[in-house]
């Protein structure tokens, strides 16, 4: 709209000098000082009035919109330290990952707009890195797939990504102060490498027959199962876990909401584990034991009677 205003008031001032030269030249004739004078005052006129509106303003006008287009992202109003994480987004991660508003197409690591990982999470796998197959409590446990090293970018530029990564996506859970934060501690248990595995609690009472309960992955992608709540009775209960999404996962189970982790399917894509458990009657948590994921949301709550 300003541009338009711009450029309408510039040919109007543009046709009112003309109109004046002209008035004034079909007047009474004027000497030739006189004419010679007015002449380069209506050519001063016309070269200011040209640089004002031909370039003076367009140029205030494109830095202008330049200025607010780097202020929000996708309808988003960005901070400035977001802005930076944008700005190192675009240098060290889009490469390998896929992040619309970053115009990042990335195929090496997770889509990040699937994934939605809250600014802690991203900030554990920057600076711990990621690999597909780490040791037991390994903090190189991938967020996602792929391999990514340690520290790509450090301190406060860490910190900087991680917040944009998680306010574009809307990954909600709020932002790191801009000092830095620590990252998030590894899950309390890593990922099991036998397919069933079986652990007794404290004696059931009256165990009754086998159970079956199924559990499984967002098919999206998103940090989530399919249940948030389960229920069983005391006995051996059989978890027939799938994971149809496009990121690893795994089945935990643990007394309580911090107590002992009881057993794990293995962490996998495509397809279903099992795990089974003798369990007494309780409160039990079950989650994915990928780092981050458990944050993320990725849990439930398991009642046996």
């Amino acid at each position: 709209m300003l541009a338009v205003a711009a450029f309408v008031a510039f040919w109007v001032i543009v046709a009112l000098g003309l109109v004046a030269i002209a008035s004034r030249a079909g007047g009474r004739r004027p000497s030739r000082g006189l004419t010679r004078a007015a002449s380069r005052s209506a050519i001063t006129l016309f070269v200011v009035t040209a640089a004002v509106f031909g370039i003076a303003l367009p140029i205030l006008m494109l830095v202008g919109n330049h200025t607010n287009a780097s202020a929000q992202v996708g309808g988003i109003k960005l901070t400035s330290g977001e802005k930076a994480g944008r700005e190192l987004f675009g240098q060290h991660c889009g490469v390998c990952h896929t992040l619309a508003v970053a115009n990042a197409v990335g195929k090496v690591g997770p889509n990040l707009d699937l994934l939605r990982p809250q600014a802690s999470i991203v900030l554990h796998t920057i600076e711990n890195g990621c690999l597909p197959n780490p040791g037991s409590n390994s903090q190189e446990a991938c967020l996602g797939y792929g391999v990514m090293p340690s520290n790509v970018v450090q301190g406060r530029q860490a910190v900087q990504v991680a917040n944009f990564v998680a306010v574009v996506t809307g990954a909600g859970g709020g932002t790191l102060s801009a000092t830095g934060a620590p990252s998030p501690p590894p899950s309390s248990s890593s990922s099991s490498t036998s397919t069933t595995t079986t652990t007794s609690t404290t004696s059931a009472p009256s165990p009754t027959a086998g159970q079956k309960l199924a559990v499984a992955a967002d098919k999206s992608g998103a940090l989530k199962y399919n249940v948030s709540t389960l229920s069983a009775k005391a006995g051996k209960v059989t978890f027939d876990f799938t994971n149809d999404s496009p990121l690893p996962h795994n089945l935990t189970i643990q007394q309580g909401t911090n107590g002992k982790v009881l057993g794990a399917t293995p962490t996998f894509t495509g397809g279903t584990k099992t795990l089974t458990l003798t369990l007494a009657p309780g409160k039990y948590t079950f989650f994915c034991s990928v780092p981050g994921h458990r944050q993320a949301g990725m849990l439930g709550t398991l009642t046996v009677r």
